[in-house]
């Protein structure tokens, strides 16, 4: 039984790692497009903090820090700063995720958009203080639109796709019974 459940959490940690690697090269894929294209969304930092939410134990902080890392890499952004940004908003998630996961969907989306648009509003500010160079900030706008947008996609996607779900919540009752 125990050795099943630990074959479960290992399944479930390189199945998000797969995924992570997934999001991080989809943007670098040439697919002849114009230089007007719309842009890609962020979907590392959905899948991560939508998986946190769901399968805690599956998305561990070493390899959240690590794809966060191989992104900043690949992605050619500055080193460590998305890593840190994306870190500190999953552990936000992580230690919240029972109150994100009583209430609404909807709520759940919102907190990720103000969260998003938080971590991108401090990236900007971080490397204009640094006297890097930073987008500009419409263009950052609409990354946090495209990426707020994409979050239910994900979602979806690891609902019905992968079939990561999120635990049932239990009710504790007045005579200390507990339904599941």
């Amino acid at each position: 039984m125990a050795e099943r459940q630990v074959r479960t959490i290992w399944f479930g940690r390189v199945l998000f790692a797969s995924l992570a690697l997934v999001c991080i090269v989809f943007p670098k894929i040439p697919l002849g497009l114009p230089a007007d294209a719309p842009i890609f969304p962020d979907l590392l930092f959905a899948l991560c903090l939508a998986w946190v939410v769901r399968s805690p134990a599956t998305a561990t902080l070493p390899i959240v820090l690590a794809m966060a890392l191989l992104a900043d890499f690949v992605l050619m952004r500055p080193v460590g700063l998305g890593a840190i940004m994306l870190v500190l908003a999953s552990e936000y998630f992580r230690s919240n995720r029972v109150d994100i996961r009583e209430r609404m969907f909807v709520l759940e989306w919102l907190t990720f958009s103000i969260l998003y648009a938080g971590i991108t509003g401090a990236q900007i500010a971080v490397l204009k203080v640094i006297f890097a160079e930073s987008p500009p900030v419409g263009l950052a706008m609409h990354y946090v639109v495209i990426t707020c947008l994409s979050y239910p996609f994900v979602v979806g996607c690891m609902h019905y796709i992968f079939f990561v779900r999120a635990p049932r919540l239990e009710k504790d009752y007045r005579f200390g019974m507990t339904l599941r």
